[in-house]
């Protein structure tokens, strides 16, 4: 009987290691294999263009292309895209969140959540932009997105969070000096913050160049990685 015990016991010990064992190496591998997400908001006042560049970027990250200029109508709420190819074994969420001076107070519901800011302001004042056809009666002034900016950038839910700011000049009529001493007073904005969080002025072309170092920035940031590592303990 005390042989029998024994081996019982013996067994027992050893289907506990293979159990362990077996446990350590899934949980390599799904950690290996595993996508991160990364998120992003697209801010700004209303008729920025921000919705264009969100369907800029379904048009060259995703297989459906976004819509046309000429499809894409106010952002009531939220417009969000799924985007992979931005980064090496992860995925990005972009949120394109309404402009207009009655939306912007659901902003602040996504602040904690996101990895960076991507804020669009459009340098002609109220004369129509690219976010949508009906842009012309939305559209707010030069100044507001400044204002705006600066109450964003000074957040501290969004404490260490890199923030591009893509100058949509397309229908400023008075593109070169108008532009240029409208990029410096944005720039001066964000040296209120650029030794607490990365921070770049970008013109927005149709390949949104700039959203390549946002992303890149914000995945090596200490943010990020505090975040991901909270929902990692969360999730165990």
């Amino acid at each position: 009987v005390d042989r029998r015990v024994c081996l019982a016991r013996r067994f027992r010990r050893t289907d506990d290691r293979v159990v362990s064992m077996f446990g350590l190496l899934y949980g390599l591998y799904t950690e290996a294999f595993r996508k991160n997400e990364y998120k992003f908001l697209i801010l700004g006042v209303g008729g920025a263009g921000k919705t264009f560049v969100l369907e800029s970027l379904k048009t060259k990250y995703s297989p459906t292309p976004g819509l046309r200029c000429k499809e894409i109508v106010p952002t009531v709420g939220l417009n969000l895209a799924r985007l992979d190819g931005l980064v090496p074994n992860g995925t990005c969420l972009f949120w394109d969140l309404g402009g207009r001076h009655g939306l912007r107070g659901i902003w602040e519901k996504y602040y904690s959540e996101c990895d960076g800011v991507l804020f669009v302001v459009a340098t002609s004042d109220g004369d129509g932009s690219l976010d949508s056809k009906d842009s012309k009666d939305s559209s707010e002034s030069f100044q507001a997105s400044l204002e705006v900016l600066a109450e964003v950038v000074q957040v501290r839910s969004l404490a260490g969070a890199p923030v591009l700011v893509l100058v949509n000049d397309k229908n400023d009529k008075n593109e070169s000096e108008n532009v240029a001493s409208k990029t410096l007073r944005l720039e001066n904005v964000l040296a209120s913050v650029s030794r607490k969080r990365a921070t770049r002025v970008s013109r927005l072309n149709s390949d949104c160049s700039g959203v390549t170092w946002l992303v890149e920035t914000a995945v090596g940031s200490e943010r990020t990685r505090e975040r991901l590592g909270i929902r990692a303990v969360t999730n165990t």
